[in-house]
């Protein structure tokens, strides 16, 4: 499977042999011991979504889709409140910290022209694997 000097990462080793790390290690320590393999510790940091990051993967953040559904001229807030369940009141603050909206006659308002969704499409490169190119 390899040859001299190639390299393998344990999980992937797992998935060629359809085993367990629990099997695998034991196996590998046995192999270094006799001089048959060289082992390396290296540390893989993966990161999985939340089913709560998943869901703003998928619809965007509560901040922006308040912002989306807001409308320059304002909606009163209680229905957006009802539009939106639960998540408005985190939408809500999260969008006044990010000075979004604004409230005026107990109508939310739209205070920019446009917004970009960056938390959604950071979830996106997590949600497709790629998390670790978020951190360079």
């Amino acid at each position: 499977m390899l040859k001299k000097a190639d390299s393998l990462n344990s999980q992937d080793l797992e998935k060629q042999l359809a085993t367990s790390l629990e099997v695998l290690y034991p196996v590998l320590n046995s192999l270094q011991i006799h001089k048959y393999v060289e082992l390396e510790n290296k540390s893989i940091n993966k990161f999985i979504l939340t089913k709560e990051g998943q869901q703003y993967a998928e619809k965007g953040m509560p901040e922006f889709v308040l912002w989306s559904i807001a409308t320059k001229e304002g909606k009163p807030r209680a229905d957006l409140e009802k539009e939106m369940g639960p998540v408005y009141k985190v939408a809500f603050a999260n969008a006044m910290k990010k000075k979004v909206v604004a409230i005026k006659d107990d109508r939310v308002t739209r205070t920019v022209e446009e917004l970009q969704d960056t938390d959604q499409a950071k979830l996106l490169t997590v949600l497709e694997g790629k998390g670790e190119t978020l951190t360079k």
